[in-house]
């Protein structure tokens, strides 16, 4: 009984394979089929020649004028609540003297704290650095907004946040669902497109926008001046060299 019934399930599966193969050469070709690069779907468009880059939210790097506070465990002589980085890039602890900040993260900060404070009077130093003002952070944000301009970024901000700052996107004229953001990354253009629509319902994440980024709102029913660079930029949620 148990041959006789592997003989006949094959025998189902032949037939099985073989209708699939007749109707799959019958059938009317389909349309192109949909690729996906990231969370960007594209329905018959060759891609061939985009070159995506992921571009992850970078740590933030200390700018002249920024404040920070430096807390040295068990040493409050050595700890500061609040110290402004210097226009040259330094800052000045006792102990410590002048040290150079400019373009490391807090916990670089802390390492060479605590390494110098090793070297000098303290046995295993534990050394937390903290960002208080990010006074060097600024972007800018054009378009259909309803201030255009350069703007001051304390800490981290998402895209969301930063067209708030400029006023909110003019209700008249701007098309929420086509905003740029651009960015220089090693000496190399790149923009990715975002719809503000779906950010704001939840629906796609609100992105981290990093200093030095110029945000364009796209404007609606009129020739905008920014259409070329907009239209330059090819894929949604993703950075693209263009």
């Amino acid at each position: 009984m148990t041959g006789k019934t592997g003989v006949y399930m094959f025998k189902r599966s032949l037939a099985a394979a073989l209708l699939c193969l007749f109707t799959a050469a019958c059938a009317t070709p389909a349309p192109p089929a949909a690729r996906t690069n990231g969370n960007f779907q594209a329905v018959g468009q060759d891609l061939s020649a985009i070159r995506p880059v992921s571009v992850a939210p970078a740590e933030y790097r200390l700018g002249s004028f920024d404040k920070i506070s430096v807390s040295v465990y068990q040493m409050p002589d050595l700890s500061f609540p609040e110290l402004q980085v210097s226009a040259n890039g330094q800052i000045v602890l006792p102990q410590v003297g002048s040290m150079p900040v400019l373009g490391k993260t807090t916990s670089e900060v802390a390492f060479d704290i605590a390494t110098k404070l090793a070297q000098c009077c303290l046995v295993n130093p534990q050394v937390i650095v903290t960002l208080r003002e990010a006074v060097s952070q600024q972007v800018t944000v054009t378009g259909a907004v309803k201030a255009q301009g350069v703007i001051s970024l304390r800490g981290r901000a998402t895209l969301q946040q930063v067209i708030a700052m400029a006023g909110g996107a003019d209700p008249a004229i701007a098309d929420m669902k086509s905003v740029a953001v651009i960015r220089t990354t090693n000496g190399q253009r790149m923009g990715a497109k975002f719809n503000l629509e779906d950010i704001s319902k939840g629906i796609a994440a609100d992105p981290e926008v990093l200093a030095g980024d110029t945000i364009v709102v796209d404007a609606s029913g009129t020739k905008s001046t920014f259409r070329n660079v907009l239209q330059a930029i090819p894929l949604v949620g993703i950075f693209t060299l263009f």
